[in-house]
């Protein structure tokens, strides 16, 4: 299976059997997260741009469009059923099933599709939200309460022997999902803010928010011991080339190698291929 997958040209990661597998369980408090927020007042486009502006390919809105509400729908009720009640689905998804709104597949989901253009709703996300708008939040707080909810999902994983280690994880993420090579993968993310950091935003979120926030046992643990994901990057001892030569291959990369675009696929039913272990 694992000489398929490389013939086709993806790059397997070995996950043990669980609802969401690994990829599709650390992606749903990315979009249902959002969803949350929408809920409490947050504008879809705001919510969308901080999103991108972190470094993801699309924003949740858009990513659910692309993958379907009807198929998002389904996967927020399976890792309910499977996962419990964190895992409960915001209603939006499903509201859209409801009016037969099924992303950009059916022409209209969160956004509206004219060809290939997006378009916004606001007067739907209005009725959708049955409430006013609120004061817009900062993005560094949009994004700290997605991916401080994501990462509590994948030290879980890990502990659960979900997938093998931090370093599959994070390359599962980033072919997967798209989530930005430059961050180095979801928990180099988390080792970069610092476990204890994160530990006390979610102790905050989870008093102002809900018990959804909790942090895990894994990163409470860590937060005590001062332990990281990965081992410390080392400072490399080899002498850095002058910035202001210009390097013999014209290009702006370093030491002109080029980073291959991550595959993003679909949504989440794309990315790596979540091989059962035997």
């Amino acid at each position: 299976m694992l000489a398929l997958a490389r013939l086709l040209g993806k790059t397997p990661v070995i996950v043990r059997d669980a609802p969401g597998f690994l990829v599709n369980r650390i992606l749903a408090p990315f979009l249902n997260e959002a969803s949350f927020l929408f809920e409490a007042g947050q504008d879809i486009e705001h919510l969308d741009r901080a999103m991108r502006r972190f470094g993801m390919p699309m924003g949740p809105f858009e990513l659910i469009d692309e993958v379907g509400t009807d198929v998002a729908a389904e996967v927020g009720r399976t890792l309910h059923e499977g996962l419990g009640e964190r895992m409960r689905p915001a209603a939006l998804a499903a509201r859209l099933v409801e009016a037969r709104r099924l992303g950009r597949k059916s022409g209209a989901g969160v956004y509206r599709y004219e060809g290939k253009k997006r378009r916004p709703e606001p007067e739907l996300w209005v009725t959708l939200r049955g409430r006013p708008a609120a004061s817009p939040l900062p993005e560094s707080a949009v994004q700290e309460r997605i991916f401080a909810l994501m990462i509590n999902e994948a030290a879980r994983c890990l502990d659960e022997r979900i997938v093998a280690s931090a370093e599959d994880l994070d390359l599962a993420l980033v072919f997967g999902i798209g989530f930005p090579p430059f961050r180095g993968g979801l928990l180099r993310y988390a080792d970069t803010q610092g476990i204890a950091t994160l530990v006390r935003q979610l102790e905050r979120l989870e008093r102002d928010v809900g018990p959804r926030f909790a942090p895990c046992a894994r990163l409470r643990r860590m937060a005590d011991t001062g332990e990281t994901f990965h081992a410390p990057l080392r400072t490399s001892s080899v002498a850095q080339p002058d910035p202001s030569v210009t390097s013999s291959t014209g290009r702006g990369s370093a030491g002109g190698t080029t980073l291959d675009a991550p595959r993003t696929g679909g949504g989440p039913a794309s990315g790596p291929t979540n091989q059962r272990a035997r």
